[in-house]
């Protein structure tokens, strides 16, 4: 898989907690927006199910 550099801004307060954690910003970016991106598909296709759910009702 490649990878893109990219640049984000983030809350100084939350980066300096971050760093002190060590944590790793780009995998906790990353993990970050693979959640989120499940979540945003997984409720688009519970929104389709739904819908020809009520279309078989009819």
């Amino acid at each position: 898989m490649s990878k893109s550099k990219i640049t984000v801004t983030i809350d100084d307060e939350l980066l300096r907690r971050a760093r002190e954690l060590n944590i790793n910003i780009s995998s906790a970016a990353e993990q970050g927006i693979k959640a989120e991106v499940r979540r945003l598909e997984e409720g688009r296709l519970k929104k389709i199910y739904d819908e020809a759910g009520r279309e078989i009702e009819k």
